[in-house]
């Protein structure tokens, strides 16, 4: 199931949002920051299910606990960093624009 959600819906929202980020759409970064979080949250998910096996007393050998928490640390760290990048690319988008940024009124 992991399989056809990756490669099925993933895979394609990602090629499609960086081919509108390079063109600078608006909806290419709605979309890539969306997959950016969802990255992000996989290591907070995938540390809770190991604990919760290990709970229901599931072993695993050593490099099984490792492996999945460094590589997903990893992805979820560097996933961060191009969320912050996209993010100041956006505020520095918005605010140069040439265009007053407009203030609520209370």
């Amino acid at each position: 199931m992991t399989n056809v959600l990756d490669l099925g819906i993933i895979a394609p929202a990602t090629f499609i949002a960086g081919v509108l980020i390079l063109r600078s759409k608006p909806l290419g970064y709605l979309v890539g920051c969306s997959l950016l979080v969802l990255e992000i949250m996989l290591l907070p998910m995938i540390v809770a299910q190991m604990v919760s096996q290990l709970m229901a007393g599931i072993t695993f050998t050593p490099a099984q606990i490792i492996g999945p928490m460094v590589g997903f640390s990893a992805l979820g760290l560097s996933a961060f960093w191009v969320m912050v990048i996209l993010l100041r690319k956006t505020t520095d988008t918005v605010s140069n624009s040439g265009e007053p940024l407009q203030q609520a009124h209370a």
